[in-house]
């Protein structure tokens, strides 16, 4: 009778997307960091292409970053170029509805009723049916650590705001209001509304990382968010070295 011996699990290293420590960790299984305790997930698996999978096209303002469907970048943070340290950041991006499609002032007048239903199909039928594509994007920790920055003083803001705005709606609700409940309603209105939009825009301009403009055929055109980024990639795809896949990456919603 033989004894066969199990064969030991594959390992990989994991970098802690909190607290930066650096592990070797299961390739098929999530782990613990020994830093701060919080969970790793397993490696997202790698994708192999033939030739380059990240290049850029055009030049000046007009280059624009070209990826394959479920491509990672270098290991340069795609804001700034700096050293990503292996973070990637995995985006599912989603193909634009066609211009064709009729916009939403239909829906505002009765007479377009018709054409609102027809377009309210059309557009849901393209949203169903459009492709998607998955990429992993390095993204450096300064980087991370401003966004999780703007996200934490965002939301908060952004309650501020509501309240403010609810508050200065509610100072118009008596039949009879005076001068002064009605400045200080049209204060409350006025400042929480434009507190909201900066909040929102503050916590977006932070965070933001390119801007998908086209996806075809399993190729995916991002407009860059830098010119340091994107003058430092290849021109054209038929450059052949392919860049260093990621140890894993993180959901589009972990910083």
């Amino acid at each position: 009778m033989t004894c066969t011996m199990p064969m030991p699990a594959a390992t990989t290293t994991i970098q802690c997307p909190r607290c930066g420590a650096v592990q070797r960790g299961r390739a098929d299984a999530s782990t613990v960091c020994h830093g701060c305790g919080v969970r790793l997930k397993p490696p997202a698996p790698t994708v192999n292409h033939v030739g380059n999978v990240c290049w850029r096209e055009g030049s000046g303002k007009q280059a624009r970053i070209v990826m394959l469907k479920g491509a990672s970048t270098p290991d340069r943070c795609v804001r700034c170029n700096a050293a990503a340290h292996g973070y990637r950041k995995r985006m599912k991006f989603y193909e634009t509805v066609s211009e064709g499609t009729p916009s939403w002032a239909a829906f505002t007048t009765a007479a377009a009723a018709t054409v609102g239903a027809g377009a309210a199909a059309s557009l849901a039928v393209q949203l169903t049916t459009r492709q998607s594509a998955i990429v992993h994007l390095a993204v450096c920790p300064e980087c991370r650590r401003k966004a999780r920055i703007a996200w934490s003083g965002a939301l908060p803001l952004g309650l501020l705001a509501l309240a403010a705005v609810l508050a200065g709606s509610l100072s118009f609700a008596p039949m009879h209001p005076n001068a002064r409940a009605i400045t200080l309603g049209l204060i409350g209105t006025i400042g929480g509304a434009a507190l909201l939009v900066a909040s929102v825009c503050w916590a977006v301009s932070w965070s933001h990382l390119i801007q998908c403009e086209q996806l075809a055929g399993g190729t995916l055109w991002f407009k860059p968010n830098g010119r340091a980024f994107v003058d430092s990639l290849p021109e054209g795809s038929t450059y052949v070295s392919e860049p260093p896949a990621p140890p894993r990456s993180w959901p589009a919603g972990s910083w």
